[in-house]
């Protein structure tokens, strides 16, 4: 019996030197269904530090959200505490939504660790961040803003430099030949049609956001 404890201790020190070492974002719970280990990958992803903790505390550290992002999620249904009771689970999204970074979506698959007689040790997941895989339409409220916050930055930057430059060539246009002055004039107004359109989808995102 001492050298089964002996051996399974072995184990648990070689897995969490492993995951330790490994650059992904993977997580151990043992078969109390503690929390026991996250890899520095998976702690980044949730912007904490990690502590072991038993499962009921689980959601609430790490303030882990159904796919949708609408409600924490329920011990019982972390894919780690599935997998502790023998299922193994794939693809299950949980939206994590940090206290001081962006909302992530990921993407989560575990699976029992079992003893050579089949038992039940606990529990090994890896997760992936999908937060940039799913359509915008289908992303949780806070991750949409978050996706089209960038993609709306993204083309007001260039936009922005567009209108200071032509308006720029506008103080001088005087000096300009007729043609450029007529170019000039249809890129500039171009460029605010199209910033005036961007403040239409940001005016129509904001009542969306307030709905959802």
């Amino acid at each position: 019996m001492d050298d089964d404890l002996q051996a399974d201790s072995s184990g648990w020190d070689l897995l969490h030197t492993v995951l330790g070492e490994l650059a992904l974002p993977m997580a151990v719970m043992d078969d109390s269904c503690r929390l026991v280990h996250v890899s520095p990958a998976l702690a980044c992803l949730a912007d904490t530090r990690f502590e072991p903790i038993p499962s009921d505390q689980v959601p609430a550290y790490f303030n882990l959200h159904n796919a949708s992002g609408t409600r924490l999620l329920e011990p019982s249904e972390l894919t780690l505490v599935r997998a502790c009771a023998g299922e193994s689970v794939q693809d299950s999204y949980v939206t994590v939504k940090p206290k001081g970074g962006p909302v992530r979506l990921l993407r989560c698959t575990a699976a029992p660790l079992r003893t050579a007689a089949g038992g039940i040790r606990g529990a090994l997941l890896v997760a992936t961040d999908a937060t940039d895989e799913q359509p915008i339409v289908s992303l949780p409220p806070e991750l949409r803003r978050q996706r089209l916050d960038a993609l709306q930055h993204e083309l007001r930057t260039p936009l922005t430099a567009l209108l200071g430059h032509a308006e720029l060539l506008q103080d001088h246009g005087d000096a300009l030949p007729r043609e450029l002055r007529e170019s000039l004039a249809c890129m500039t107004r171009a460029s605010d049609r199209l910033r005036r359109a961007l403040d239409s989808v940001s005016a129509m995102l904001d009542g969306r956001d307030q709905r959802d």
